[in-house]
């Protein structure tokens, strides 16, 4: 079978089938080789036999299934089965489904294997469920494990599946790999930029990381030795780093964003640059997807003017930040005495004290919440909203992505005051957006000023003043 951009060609023995508009293909109980486009595709192995693939371009998934009411019953096949991919790039990703995996030995549940002679890296899974050599991803070249984790379906009565992303076994092709550049003229930043320090091999991690990046110069030492990046955080530039599990100490120019992880890690933003972001959201990677939000959130404390989070899997460190958005829990999050920005939109009930300074405060809660958070169920919970326990006339509440009206704006959000609880209270009503609910709770009686309202196009938010 190929594909071509969405057209499919399918020959057997019995005639040729072709399609238009396919790009997700399933196998056979027999020996399948098939051939995808320069788009984006997945490929799903369910039913057995020695299959072939080659991915094309684009950012490939290559789904390997086991089920026990469909394996080794009728005319089904028995195991063991696999995969071969000739063309495994970087951004492409390999999923493995009911085979039973838990959490808390992931990592030893996937392992791989290169064989020099057919130059081919084998990754199996090893689990009570699946054997050894039962089922096998065998991919051209040879590659590292960088990243597992696992995820949930929507469906409940599914198993967890887990991911695996395979980088280079050459460090220098691996370190190019981690780096990925979005040109996006025309946006807040000319270009965006993503660092994936979490794809990075245990292997190379005994030391930890430390990085350096100063926009003409960028570095990174593992294990002792110092390897360069490409270049990135230049000019109209922003940068985000997705940490690793070890010690990292970081040290960046430009506008950066910092993804919290585990490990005793030390992040140092630019003084100069717009901001240094401090992103708790990972946070929520570390717990399995029904995790409830009452008692896992973090404090993340800022009022030292240096950022500090402690949580049973390290202390996060921070110098020069001062833009701080949740994690999927109910967080308590405490502002420096300059002007500082908090975002809510991972979910859980936030606790923010701004501190003094012309804060700005912002709940975000996208009107397609449901289908993210079943796209992604650890980074994403149900949000209650944000406390503020010291808002001062002049600093400004920002509710984003919520399908306001470009006209009618002022009359889909609400307030009152609750007097019970000293709180005044902002929501949203909104048919469009499917949005009913009460998002900011202000400790102490304000007004909303409907004069100060105002509609923002970007991101679809209106900015109150109280």
């Amino acid at each position: 079978m190929t594909l071509a951009n969405g057209q499919m060609t399918m020959t057997t023995e019995y005639g040729t089938v072709t399609g238009d508009g396919v790009y997700k293909i399933s196998d056979t109980s027999s020996s399948d080789t098939f051939v995808g486009s320069s788009s984006d595709e997945s490929f799903r192995f369910q039913y057995g036999g020695n299959d072939t693939v080659t991915g094309g371009g684009g950012s490939d998934r290559f789904r390997l299934e086991y089920r026990e009411t469909t394996w080794a019953t009728g005319d089904q096949p028995s195991l063991p089965y696999s995969v071969h991919i000739t063309d495994y790039a970087s951004d492409d990703v390999i999923r493995f489904e009911e085979m039973g995996f838990e959490s808390a030995v992931l990592k030893k549940q996937i392992e791989a294997s290169y064989d020099s002679a057919s130059d081919t890296t084998t990754i199996s899974v090893v689990t009570d469920k699946v054997d050894r050599g039962q089922v096998e991803a065998v991919v051209e070249g040879e590659w590292l494990i960088g990243q597992v984790g696992l995820d949930s379906f929507s469906d409940a009565s599914r198993e967890a599946y887990a991911e695996v992303r395979l980088v280079s076994a050459d460090p220098n092709q691996m370190l190019n790999d981690i780096v990925q550049t979005i040109n996006e003229p025309g946006r807040f930043f000319d270009v965006y930029t993503h660092v994936h320090l979490d794809h990075i091999p245990e292997v190379y991690l005994t030391s930890g990381i430390s990085l350096v990046a100063s926009g003409t110069s960028n570095t990174i030492t593992l294990n002792g030795t110092t390897y360069s990046l490409p270049d990135f955080a230049a000019g109209n530039d922003y940068t985000s780093y997705y940490t690793s599990a070890s010690n990292d100490v970081i040290e960046v120019a430009g506008a950066a964003g910092f993804h919290w992880s585990p490990g005793d890690d030390q992040y140092t933003g630019d003084p100069a640059a717009l901001f240094a972001l401090f992103n708790a959201g990972s946070y929520g990677l570390q717990f399995d997807a029904s995790t409830s939000s009452a008692t896992t959130g973090l404090t993340i404390d800022n009022s030292s003017g240096v950022l500090t989070v402690v949580s049973s899997f390290g202390t996060t460190t921070g110098y020069n930040f001062n833009d701080i958005f949740d994690s999927p829990f109910s967080d308590t999050i405490i502002g420096s005495d300059s002007a500082d920005f908090f975002k809510t939109q991972f979910g859980g009930y936030d606790v923010v004290t701004g501190g003094s300074g012309v804060d700005q405060f912002e709940v975000r809660y996208w009107t397609d919440r449901a289908g993210i958070r079943d796209g992604d169920s650890h980074w994403w919970k149900e949000l209650q909203g944000i406390e503020i326990t010291d808002y001062e006339s002049g600093e400004i509440i920002e509710l984003q992505s919520m399908d306001f009206s470009s006209t009618n704006y002022a009359n889909e959000i609400t307030s009152f005051y609750d007097q019970v609880n000293d709180l005044t209270v902002i929501g949203v009503t909104n048919d469009r957006g499917n949005v009913a609910q009460d998002f900011v709770f202000v400790q102490g009686q304000f007004e909303l000023n409907a004069d100060s309202l105002v509609y923002v196009a970007e991101g679809n938010g209106v900015t109150p003043g109280d």
